[in-house]
């Protein structure tokens, strides 16, 4: 099933989830499998099953001087 929090709309989506602030709609609409997250400054989409690298996009903000998106 799918788990949303915050301001979404999902339409014929599967499994997946998606966390968003109140002030900012996040819709997704036909597609399965996905983490979505949105935060004032950031948004991530990645494919659930690659969930344990998130870590790796961390590893090159962190890399790259961004650390104002940790």
């Amino acid at each position: 099933g799918n788990t949303c929090s915050g301001n979404t709309l999902a339409v014929d989506t599967q499994n997946i989830i998606i966390r968003t602030t109140d002030n900012h709609l996040v819709a997704a609409l036909g597609v399965s499998d996905l983490i979505i997250v949105h935060t004032e400054d950031v948004t991530m989409v990645a494919h659930r099953k690659d969930s344990e690298r998130v870590k790796e996009l961390l590893e090159s903000l962190k890399r790259d001087g961004r650390t104002q998106y940790l």
